[in-house]
């Protein structure tokens, strides 16, 4: 068989850069932290170690013999998106072969991301350059194609990344109000205080949703479609993550899950994201360890609460537990409730789960749209012009509440 043409710049640019970064990020970063000389040498030395006796045996160096040097090699960086960014630029391509004239190293909280600058197809003579994206799915790299470049400079490049990176921030938006996110420090907050500050939302809209759906007997859903059925009623869902008590002890975020589609982990990608950009990471990891209050009900209750739309949670239970963002449900579900209710829902949160007393009832106000004064002792909120209602603390720990119901 024939074997087909490769390059030591697209071997470069795509592959053992890339897997460098991603597979020894200790001894990549090492040299990063250097400075431009050092890696721009560590770029050189690269180029050489890839020789023909170490490709894949299909495909031959078209351009084995070329010789570079550092000079041929560049480094800068930039912040945007509130991101680091390191940009790696390559000695002139001198041949069409989808290779990269730059690569973007872009320091996110979760994981690296790595954008090229490559040639995709040459116009009269002129090289095109489209910008493009290795993502890890299921444990795989894949390949994002965002469209042809206007410019072919890497400011234009530069330009490029900051706008899909600055896209995506705006519109990772977080479920719950600013005013609920000021009540705890997000910096250094509790699993404790993180449940608090989501329950009382939740769990409000969750008793509404069960007396949407009624009983039923045999749940079943396809991840294929993103289709939960109960008995003979449909709903729209996305994933959010499984537990399987029975093998181990540990969630796992339906975004590895290889059976799950991408079009059924958009909405936790955004949660998740939009998480992270307030500086929550410790409960947005892959897999996380299950113990105390932290446990799949616990977990997915929080990631409704930043979900950047109105979305219940379904679990579906078995050997395997699976639980999912339900959408598309009636309005009436997600609206504010009155002291009767805000009251009832209070007690049962408190007598269920552990929760900050204090903490759950302000956020579960603010996010009820109630205005409230705060005492060393009390709460009074008001729910309407006709009813206030006091809540009474003995430190955090809810006493009792008294008022004018309605």
């Amino acid at each position: 068989m024939e074997k087909k043409k490769t390059s030591r710049a697209y071997m470069l640019s795509h592959i053992v850069l890339r897997n460098e970064i991603y597979g020894k990020w200790k001894e990549f970063n090492e040299h990063l932290n250097k400075g431009p000389q050092d890696m721009k040498q560590y770029l050189c030395d690269l180029w050489y170690s890839i020789t023909q006796d170490k490709i894949n045996q299909d495909f031959y160096l078209a351009d084995e013999e070329r010789k570079v040097t550092i000079d041929d090699f560049d480094i800068t960086a930039n912040k945007q998106a509130d991101l680091q960014i390191f940009y790696f630029i390559f000695p002139e391509p001198d041949t069409f072969m989808a290779q990269a004239k730059c690569v973007a190293l872009v320091l996110a909280p979760n994981m690296p991301r790595y954008f090229t600058m490559e040639i995709m197809k040459e116009e009269n003579g002129q090289k095109q350059y489209i910008v493009g994206e290795w993502k890890v799915k299921d444990r795989q790299f894949v390949h994002y194609n965002y469209g042809k470049m206007e410019k072919n400079t890497i400011d234009a490049f530069s330009y490029c990344v900051g706008s899909i990176l600055q896209s995506e921030k705006n519109t990772y938006k977080c479920g719950l109000k600013e005013e609920t996110l000021k009540l705890v420090d997000l910096n250094n907050i509790s699993f404790k205080d993180l449940f608090s500050i989501c329950i009382g939302k939740v769990y409000s809209n969750q008793r509404k949703f069960i007396e949407y759906i009624g009983k039923y007997d045999r749940w079943d859903t396809d991840v294929t479609t993103g289709i939960l059925k109960l008995d003979d009623k449909e709903f729209n869902v996305e994933y959010i993550g499984t537990t399987a008590p029975s093998s181990d002890n540990f969630w796992y975020s339906s975004e590895i899950e290889k059976v799950i589609p991408d079009s059924g982990v958009e909405l936790m990608i955004k949660t998740r994201k939009a998480m992270q950009d307030l500086n929550i990471t410790e409960y947005t990891k892959p897999k996380i360890e299950l113990k105390d209050d932290i446990n799949g009900y616990n977990l997915s209750m929080i990631y409704i609460a930043f979900a950047p739309q109105d979305v219940a949670y379904f679990c579906g239970s078995g050997n395997s537990n699976i639980y999912m963002f339900v959408k598309d449900l009636p309005a009436n579900i997600f609206e504010k409730v009155g002291s009767n209710t805000f009251i009832a829902t209070v007690m049962e949160i408190i007598s269920n789960f552990n929760v900050n007393h204090r903490l759950m009832i302000k956020a579960f106000l603010t996010e009820n749209d109630c205005k409230y004064i705060e005492t060393e002792n009390s709460i009074i909120a008001d729910f309407s012009e006709v009813s206030k209602i006091m809540f009474t603390f003995n430190g955090d720990i809810f006493k009792k509440a008294e008022g004018n119901l309605n």
